[in-house]
């Protein structure tokens, strides 16, 4: 769910918003930023501004490094397609040393075909949702960056 933070806590008074920005728990880097930008529109006081801001930009700087890592879920997304064709293989292997019946009646062949089949669209599959996660990365990155550059004006 998205929200309009800087609506939102332009509607707060300076100590929500303080005890917003202490919250790291339950709100988000962006929802953060608008606060202290807030506060520094509010010109609250200078020191506990900068101690928040310098929080705020190591924790931005931490999640940056963190989007550069791959998670294992990717790995598993990009391993399975693999797997399954493995096993295809080794029914068609079965298949062509036990007996050569070419019918769907033979575990072998029906096996071969299943997991060949799957494979193929879990390869397809998996090539598009690790698209997804690398665009939702991207754009969560580019959002990080320009916290961080505004951060630092």
């Amino acid at each position: 769910m998205k929200y309009n933070w800087e609506k939102i806590i332009k509607l707060k008074s300076d100590e929500e918003i303080i005890s917003f920005l202490e919250n790291h728990y339950y709100t988000e880097v962006e929802s953060r930023f608008y606060a202290l930008k807030e506060l520094k529109s509010r010109k609250y006081d200078q020191e506990v501004i900068l101690r928040h801001q310098n929080s705020l930009t190591n924790e931005c700087s931490v999640q940056l490094n963190n989007l550069s890592k791959q998670s294992l879920r990717e790995l598993l997304i990009a391993i399975n397609p693999y797997i399954i064709l493995m096993l295809s293989l080794y029914f068609l292997i079965n298949l062509l040393i036990k007996d050569i019946n070419w019918s769907f009646n033979n575990i072998w062949f029906a096996g071969a075909i299943f997991f060949g089949v799957g494979g193929i669209l879990d390869l397809i599959a998996s090539k598009i949702r690790i698209k997804k996660i690398n665009k939702r990365k991207q754009i969560k990155r580019n959002q990080l960056e320009i916290i961080i550059s505004e951060l630092n004006n």
